[in-house]
């Protein structure tokens, strides 16, 4: 019998070989569904912030890239961490999503954290590079 939340409920003294077969093939089943909306949604979050994941990475490279530009005498150092440092940080997200959204959503919060940093000490990294 089915009740309305979609339960069975088998009634039998055992198990008989086409009961096992049904209850194999449901939790053969529910498996795989779970298995697509775990992947789903993993893809649906790493798709809704890989924009701004990106943007962030953008943002830290036109950093040190501008003031390579403002400085030439530290210019090959400041080329180097403006490419350097999104494209590590890129490459630990992209390497991280695979195994987990959380760890990936670490990486992309760190991104933002770092770049908030380094915009909020502008004043003070450039009066370090006038030196």
């Amino acid at each position: 019998a089915r009740n309305v939340n979609g339960r069975v409920i088998m009634y039998a003294k055992k198990i008989t070989q086409s009961m096992q077969e049904t209850i194999d093939e449901t939790n053969r089943r529910r498996a795989k569904q779970l298995a697509y909306n775990e992947a789903f949604f993993a893809n649906i979050a790493r798709l809704t912030s890989l924009p701004f994941f990106h943007a962030m990475c953008t943002g830290l490279a036109g950093y040190f890239i501008s003031f390579a530009v403002l400085y030439p005498r530290y210019r090959r150092i400041l080329y180097l961490f403006g490419i350097g440092i999104p494209a590590v940080m890129h490459g630990l997200y992209d390497t991280f999503t695979g195994y987990s959204s959380i760890i990936a959503f670490v990486f992309a919060v760190a991104v933002a954290l770092l770049l908030n940093y380094y915009l909020r000490n502008d004043k003070f990294v450039q009066s370090l590079l006038k030196e």
